[in-house]
């Protein structure tokens, strides 16, 4: 039975990264802490994601953007980051509710985006120290809770480019990050035969999602997303 959970969770997170660039770590993790405390899943879902960025580092090496990677994101994110880890630690030696925190972030995040989809409004306009703070801001988010994917885009919604190519460099910061992460949380045996077992999640929603990947409107697949993530932290939140 955990296998199947943990097998579904992995599909589905990757079919949405596949189709927008991020999200598989918010789909696994927000969806998991139904069922699992957010430690237990968190090295399975940076195994995962590793995975995929190695995949697309090798297939799709020719549509990164390095130099926007470079210039735009890894020094202001790095040291988002860096912070992050100090506030991570902190966290775990307090014993505070990881699980409900990480539901809160969600809830926030999800309504915010479902009222823009809604009112087909722009993000909120930002000159170049907002967008910077928010790049930073993704790297905290990414250290504590693996899921800095949508502040990161918030702070990148004025670059000008290419779809695929903007996913694809997407894919490679969070190998970056995420390998770093599977450092400090590393992936112990159980998790590994457990990952091993359900591996045929990862290409199955891969290739799911890079064939839809262009055929639907990422906007209403979004809405649908965010839908079910502000149901499930409502749930997580008022679980007792």
């Amino acid at each position: 039975m955990q296998e199947i959970i943990l097998g579904v969770l992995v599909f589905l997170g990757f079919f949405v990264q596949a189709i927008t660039g991020f999200g598989s770590n918010v789909i696994i993790l927000s969806l998991g802490v139904l069922f699992y405390d957010f430690y237990e899943i968190l090295p399975i879902a940076l195994f995962f994601n590793i995975l995929m960025g190695v995949y697309f580092l090798v297939l799709k090496f020719r549509e990164l953007e390095f130099g926007f990677i470079l210039k735009k994101i890894l020094v202001i994110m790095g040291l988002g980051f860096l912070l992050g880890i100090f506030i991570s630690e902190f966290i775990k030696h307090t014993n505070a509710n990881i699980n409900k925190l990480l539901a809160i972030l969600i809830l926030t995040l999800s309504t915010y985006e479902v009222s823009i989809i809604l009112s087909k409004k722009e993000n909120l306009k930002q000159n170049l120290v907002v967008a910077n703070f928010l790049i930073f801001l993704s790297g905290t988010i990414q250290a504590i809770f693996a899921t800095g994917g949508p502040f990161l885009v918030y702070g990148l919604q004025k670059i000008n480019l290419n779809k695929r190519k903007f996913r694809n460099s997407l894919i490679f910061i969070w190998l970056i990050f995420n390998s770093i992460l599977l450092m400090q949380n590393p992936i112990n045996e159980k998790q590994l035969k457990i990952s091993l077992i359900i591996f045929i999640a990862l290409p199955l929603g891969i290739y799911l999602g890079e064939k839809i990947h262009n055929r639907i409107s990422i906007e209403r697949f979004n809405l649908a997303t965010r839908v079910i993530l502000i149901i499930t932290s409502i749930i997580i939140i008022t679980k007792q």
